[in-house]
């Protein structure tokens, strides 16, 4: 298992916009069916900072989240609302308690 992890900061005036953004890609995903993919988004305490956490049970998987036309439309929104870009870091998941 293979996992991607993103971290940015929007400005403030953009926070609800993204979050609605993020809710969307969601959807679309939950709508493929796709399997072996586990996405979760998380704002933190300040508001305007959002981690994504992808997980995936193959790194075959990796396309299928950048992929979908709503999170190509998040995408770019987010180049506009973003004050501190996108920092990416990918993991090796080493265990969990969830199956993919």
């Amino acid at each position: 298992m293979h996992a991607v992890r993103v971290q940015y900061t929007v400005r403030p005036d953009f926070a609800e916009t993204n979050a609605a953004n993020i809710r969307d890609v969601m959807a679309e995903l939950a709508a493929t069916g796709e399997a072996g993919i586990q996405y979760s988004a998380f704002r933190t305490g300040d508001g305007n900072t959002f981690v994504h956490l992808v997980v995936m049970d193959d790194e075959s998987k990796r396309d299928v989240v950048p992929g979908l036309a709503a999170f190509q439309r998040f995408r770019a929104a987010l180049r506009e609302g973003a004050v501190v870009p996108p920092d990416n870091e990918t993991w090796q998941v080493v265990g969990t308690s969830y199956a993919l």
